[in-house]
């Protein structure tokens, strides 16, 4: 049985790799735009943070359709028009009914730009999760690597991407996130259902009609 040293240990070389990976991708973020990071995190005294990254190009452009080249004229109106696109276009809803609040945006400014939302409202038990960011929609090709570092939530990578409406659901499922095809499951069903019913109802009328035609010609002979 591993040790508290043991597992501090594991829990430092964790954060290293984190970091390096980080830095890896920082450095690649900060050279395409159409590349972002989405990262839900829990610090040490419990506050969690919704952290997204992408390069200064890839915010620029979203703000400069949406709100015109001439709607900033300073960094700091720049960066209130960042919060503002980003609280508006991200949605994380928990059990299909539990919103959570973003709050206080904040952004880093850079060749690597950052922007941190405070997250809260965070139900004890979470068993499905839907996540829309459709903050970088008019960036063509662009793609959102979502990660989560929260206690309670699988550790698992996903993609935001137009294939996609830059959007997921996910259930929980032995402590594994799964994508759920339940939707979908219940229109094929569905489908399948009506499909059965519409082809033998059309047999069984075609049944009576030949029994009736039967009994109709047998009358005649007699």
């Amino acid at each position: 049985m591993p040790t508290k040293q043991h597992l501090k240990t594991m829990m430092q070389r964790t954060i290293v790799i984190l970091l390096l990976l980080f830095i890896r991708v920082g450095s690649t973020l900060a050279h395409q735009p159409d590349l972002s990071t989405f990262m839900l995190y829990e610090k040490e005294d419990g506050k969690c943070y919704l952290q997204i990254y992408s390069s200064l190009a890839a915010f620029e452009g979203e703000i400069d359709y949406k709100f015109s080249k001439n709607s900033y004229k300073t960094a700091e109106e720049f960066k209130a028009l960042v919060g503002k696109h980003f609280l508006n276009n991200t949605l994380i809803i928990l059990n299909q009914q539990d919103t959570l609040k973003l709050s206080n945006p904040q952004v880093i400014l850079g060749h690597e730009t950052k922007l941190l939302l405070e997250v809260s409202g965070f139900p004890k038990n979470i068993q499905t999760l839907y996540l829309s960011n459709k903050a970088f929609a008019d960036t063509p090709n662009h793609q959102s690597i979502v990660m989560m570092l929260k206690k309670g939530l699988p550790n698992q990578q996903y993609i935001l991407n137009k294939e996609n409406q830059n959007e997921i659901y996910l259930m929980m499922e032995n402590g594994k996130w799964h994508q759920d095809t339940l939707q979908k499951s219940s229109l094929n069903q569905s489908v399948i259902i009506v499909a059965i019913a519409i082809v033998f109802v059309f047999l069984s009328v075609l049944g009576f009609r030949k029994w009736q035609k039967e009994r109709n010609f047998m009358a005649s002979l007699n």
